[in-house]
């Protein structure tokens, strides 16, 4: 398994400075709030971590990628574009009908937190992760 993940607690939101730290509940309400009052407030266009880690993806042959924290799905448009498949795990609601509606991704989202991740036996070649560990190293 292949796992990528981009450091970037200081570009989290607008909002940090109101950035919980501490509970699942605290964090899940963040993030709702984040995405419902501030939408798509990152654009549309993969982070360059994305791009660089869908190359890599590709050349070392993985397939099924996971993304934790898929917010919108901005990252994850472009892994489905070259032909991976994304599952990605989201605590917003917000946030996952966000991504069907203005990303148009048709891929599996599970809501939930990512330090209980919901899945079943399914395993994955890559976990992409985007500015998703840092908060929850900190809590």
């Amino acid at each position: 398994m292949l796992l990528i993940s981009h450091y970037a607690y200081n570009n989290v939101s607008r909002k940090q400075n109101r950035h919980p730290s501490k509970t699942r509940n605290e964090m899940k309400d963040f993030w709702e709030s984040m995405f419902r009052e501030e939408k798509t407030t990152w654009g549309f266009e993969a982070s360059d971590s994305a791009i660089l880690s869908k190359d890599f993806f590709l050349k070392k042959n993985a397939k099924e990628i996971l993304i934790p924290g898929i917010g919108y799905g901005r990252n994850a448009k472009i892994f489905c574009e070259h032909g991976l498949n994304v599952t990605g795990i989201e605590i917003s609601k917000s946030a996952i009908d966000l991504a069907k509606e203005t990303n148009g991704l048709n891929i599996k989202i599970y809501k939930g937190s990512v330090t209980e991740m919901p899945f079943d036996t399914k395993t994955y070649d890559g976990i992409f992760c985007y500015a998703v560990l840092t908060p929850i190293m900190q809590a």
